[in-house]
């Protein structure tokens, strides 16, 4: 298992991470491991896009997509830690980057990676 973030990251998203992660281990309880997923992760992701299309606005920025493994079962208390640590993500000095954190107990991701 890799436990470096991927070369393509710039620096600063790198210590923006370092600090995602620093305040979800502070915040959510049990944690074994937090994967970064998507797409900061195949390197493909978009910092900032502006454009019209049909006379519309839009703009479009990737997020952090993060799986948080728990060694607990996740009942309302955890889900209501982890909802509180994605939007204190946003409050980070210097991040643009919205975060999605899914969590799963370790059983289940393992069960999952088992059935394929």
């Amino acid at each position: 298992m890799k436990k470096a973030l991927p070369r393509s990251l710039k620096p600063e998203k790198r210590e923006i991470l370092k600090k995602i992660t620093d305040l979800i281990l502070e915040k959510v309880p049990n944690i074994q491991m937090i994967i970064l997923f998507g797409s900061y992760t195949r390197g493909n992701y978009v910092e900032y896009d502006e454009r019209k299309d049909f006379g519309v606005y839009t703009v479009f920025r990737s997020d952090f997509d993060l799986l948080i493994l728990l060694d607990t079962e996740i009942k309302d208390g955890i889900k209501n830690k982890i909802h509180k640590a994605a939007n204190a993500c946003l409050n980070i000095k210097g991040n643009h980057t919205a975060t999605e954190l899914v969590a799963l107990e370790v059983d289940t991701f393992n069960r999952y990676l088992s059935e394929g």
